[in-house]
């Protein structure tokens, strides 16, 4: 990992850019678990943390977790990934903050 914080990379970002990725409440969400999390996370226990705090509750529905999962996957971490935000092995499903 570098020694970027989340400072420096949306400092780095068009502005357009900076709230286009900042617009989506699940991106944000993502971006506080990940920076919480002292280990790179597997996609599964990423969604369950991100489901948890979307729904305040600590365990949620199975469908609920693949749902988020997937929109994870295929929307969220493309994007955060693309910007500079986070590190993410789509063939791994292994996902981590560029924050220290």
């Amino acid at each position: 990992m570098d020694e970027r914080t989340p400072q420096d990379t949306l400092e780095g970002l068009e502005r357009g850019d900076c709230y286009d990725v900042l617009s989506n409440q699940r991106r944000r969400v993502a971006l506080v678990t990940l920076s919480d999390a002292s280990t790179p996370l597997d996609l599964e226990t990423c969604a369950e943390l991100i489901a948890e705090r979307e729904s305040g509750v600590d365990a949620t529905d199975e469908s609920v977790r693949n749902r988020v999962a997937a929109t994870l996957h295929h929307v969220h971490f493309p994007k955060l990934s693309e910007f500079g935000m986070i590190d993410y092995d789509a063939d791994a499903n292994r996902v981590e903050s560029v924050a220290d």
